[in-house]
């Protein structure tokens, strides 16, 4: 009896055996294991409970960095926040000692501040306010365009903010104008970082996290502001108020500074498309091109002449935004890599610019007009024919619209394309053209205005064709020898056949550029490459 009631009370026992349902991650770290019984579920922790240290380090990494990190990013942001942090923390501290060196300039130091120099150090900080809005008014979709530029500018902005700080009581008579500039460039840097961060931030996020990547941000920023505001407190105690001193302190911080904010833009990787980063991935692309033009005339195996088809453009490949951004400058003003010898204008107004247009361009932005002359529509009168034609022949331009057909059929060559639904037009004058007057152009001109209403693809689309015509200008602007029996036979055409077939290349050539692009992760929807605004439309 006692056996039986001690095998009945060891059943239950039994039957209550684990079976492991799932594993679940715990918030604060670790793992653990759920099981079933039969009466109850149970939950065992995978691994001993973190110490106090490792806690810490949770919560910290919590604090600073994105939920889900490293997953939520990509692999560049822990260096890239790593080296934001050395340049925070040393550019903080050198903005303490100018803030003393300021402080000390306006009399601070000497006891009660005077209620000019009072009304002085208010009004500097007004003139501050109204440069950073022009700058930000001039400057607008740049930022988006070129966010590693104008962050590294910003660094550099303030770096000439806080020496012009530190030399004021140099000389206390030039306060006024001296503070305004330091704060002009203060305030400028300041517009220029918050500006370029969103941009900088969306190539960061792998997870749709964008707004915590900027919380993290906003965490890393104000602990390294603390950090550096310690710091240099203390040692503005140690260097005491002498403006030479305080000088040679802050001359490496600057560079530490300069330095580790050059490396963390280095490592950022933007996917959209700006000028230089479309001429660096278009130039690739187009030494992948065959040498003959399509429809152009090459050797075979056999020895015999065949037609370039467009099955050898198949094999494009297009570098990935990584590659792209290691050979991206941003320290400096960019420089074609397509070369010296051609140049290209994005969408230039056409004559003199005139009252405050002058304000919205760079200096040299304007075009000839005679550049769109031969974009008009022929029929239209003896005397307007006759005035573009003599233009032409002074001028040497070259333009026309190009595009697609209405049914979406790429145009066979630009003369089809007029009669059809262009895109955008293209101008172009070789480098030994003659101006008005006898003056030789310097360097090929090419010359690009999008529609209105123009796509980003066709945006990218004149891009592609106008750096073809960059790439190949050699073609056009050097034609090739002739013999003395047939110079004047073939004088009308041997400039005009190379050109034919080079926008024939760029018709046929595009598609399998954008399909190339798209493999390799470019955002081809986001591109800025409006150059100054002056779109065109057909007459």
């Amino acid at each position: 009896m006692l056996l039986t009631s001690c095998r009945l009370a060891r059943r239950p026992e039994s039957r209550a055996l684990s079976t492991v349902i799932a594993r679940q991650r715990l918030p604060n770290g670790g793992w653990r294991t759920l099981t079933a019984q039969s009466t109850h579920m149970v939950g065992r922790r995978d691994s001993a409970p973190p110490s106090a240290s490792t806690s810490l380090r949770q919560a910290f990494i919590a604090a600073v960095m994105p939920k889900g990190w490293p997953e939520t990013t990509n692999t560049n942001y822990a260096a890239y926040v790593r080296w934001t942090a050395v340049g925070l923390v040393s550019g903080r501290v050198q903005s303490v000692l100018a803030t003393q060196a300021s402080l000390f300039a306006i009399g601070l130091g000497a006891g009660a501040v005077p209620m000019a120099a009072a009304i002085q150090w208010v009004l500097k900080d007004g003139v501050g306010h109204l440069g950073a809005i022009v700058y930000a008014t001039a400057v607008n979709t740049r930022f988006d365009a070129d966010a590693k530029r104008h962050r590294f500018r910003s660094v550099v902005a303030a770096t000439a903010a806080d020496a012009i700080a530190v030399v004021m009581p140099l000389w206390p008579g030039m306060f006024m104008p001296m503070a305004s500039a330091s704060a002009v460039l203060s305030s400028t840097s300041s517009v220029a970082t918050v500006s370029a961060r969103a941009r900088i931030y969306a190539s960061f996020s792998t997870g749709g996290n964008l707004a915590d990547l900027s919380r993290a941000g906003q965490s890393q920023s104000k602990i390294c502001s603390l950090m550096g505001t310690g710091l240099g407190a203390t040692l503005s105690w140690v260097l005491g108020p002498e403006p030479l001193v305080v000088l040679a302190a802050c001359t490496p911080l600057a560079a530490v500074s300069i330095a580790a904010m050059y490396r963390s833009s280095s490592l950022v990787v933007l996917p959209s498309l700006n000028l230089q980063r479309t001429e660096l991935l278009f130039l690739d692309m187009l030494r992948q091109l065959p040498e003959h033009p399509v429809g152009a005339q090459h050797g075979s195996a056999g020895g015999a002449a065949a037609p370039l088809g467009a099955t050898e453009l198949l094999s494009l490949d297009a570098p990935p935004p990584a590659a792209i951004a290691r050979e991206e400058t941003f320290a400096r003003d960019y420089v074609s890599v397509l070369g010296a010898d051609s140049e290209l204008q994005l969408q230039p107004l056409l004559g003199p610019a005139t009252g405050g247009v002058q304000f919205w361009l760079r200096a040299g932005a304007t075009a000839d007009l005679r550049a769109v002359r031969p974009l008009l529509p022929s029929g239209t009168g003896d005397a307007v024919a006759a005035a573009a034609d003599a233009a032409e022949a002074s001028g040497g331009w070259c333009a026309a619209w190009h595009g697609t057909d209405p049914d979406g059929t790429v145009a066979a060559s630009a003369a089809e394309t007029t009669a059809a639904a262009p895109l955008y037009a293209i101008a172009h004058r070789a480098a030994a053209a003659a101006e008005a007057g006898g003056a030789a152009a310097a360097t090929a001109q090419v010359l690009v205005w999008h529609r209105a209403e123009a796509t980003a693809e066709a945006k990218l689309r004149a891009v592609w064709h106008a750096c073809l015509l960059r790439h190949h200008h050699a073609a056009w602007t050097q034609p090739p020898d002739t013999d003395a029996a047939t110079a004047t036979a073939t004088a009308a055409t041997v400039a005009t056949r190379p050109l034919d077939e080079l926008h024939a290349l760029a018709h046929a050539s595009w598609p399998h550029a954008l399909e190339a692009m798209r493999r390799s992760g470019w955002d081809v929807g986001r591109v800025y490459l409006d150059g100054d605004g002056a779109c065109l439309e057909p007459g």
